[in-house]
């Protein structure tokens, strides 16, 4: 299954239009177009004691690669989301143990660990290189960079493009 359109939003069409670029004649994939996907789940549970593993794989979706100004391809009217983003996968762990306590409550332990081997999965890329945390930078970039607090590869190294770090959640959780 794939998506494919000849505009990814209502404005792309009127936007190319105002800025002298040629309309596009072909179908392009649209932005939310992921090939592949796949989760599987492991899980053991027996008595007051269970524990589940659940991994996911997802191919990249499409970002549109522009080349800098200076290279002559940058001439060239390339379409929107011509290249894919690299492809992302996470483990997720959970468990839990029942336990009685004082002989009153049920009480249960459970620990998650979203991220378990803590994975840098890209969320979004800039556009010259096709990664995260790299781009080119040339030297009128530098050279306008106005700031007492940072330098401009600061500017690039965006924790954003990068989706959530390992988390752990310890709970407990009591009825009568």
């Amino acid at each position: 299954q794939y998506t494919r359109g000849n505009a990814d939003n209502p404005e792309q069409t009127f936007t190319r239009a105002g800025a002298s670029m040629d309309p596009i004649p072909t179908l392009i994939p649209m932005s939310w177009d992921q090939r592949h996907t796949f989760n599987a789940t492991v899980g053991y549970h027996k008595g007051n004691l269970g524990a589940t593993l659940t991994g996911y794989y997802n191919s990249g979706t499409p970002y549109t690669w522009s080349p800098i100004i200076l290279n002559p391809v940058s001439r060239v009217n390339l379409f929107p989301n011509n290249d894919y983003m690299p492809s992302s996968y996470s483990v997720d762990f959970f468990s839990y143990y029942k336990f009685k306590l004082f002989k009153l409550f049920d009480a249960q332990i459970e620990l998650s660990i979203y991220n378990l081997f803590d994975r840098l999965n890209p969320v979004w890329v800039y556009g010259s290189t096709g990664q995260p945390y790299t781009t080119i930078i040339q030297e009128s970039d530098r050279s306008n960079h106005r700031s007492d607090f940072n330098e401009y590869e600061d500017r690039i190294k965006n924790p954003s493009a990068y989706s959530a770090p390992r988390m752990v959640k310890l709970g407990i959780g009591f009825t009568l």
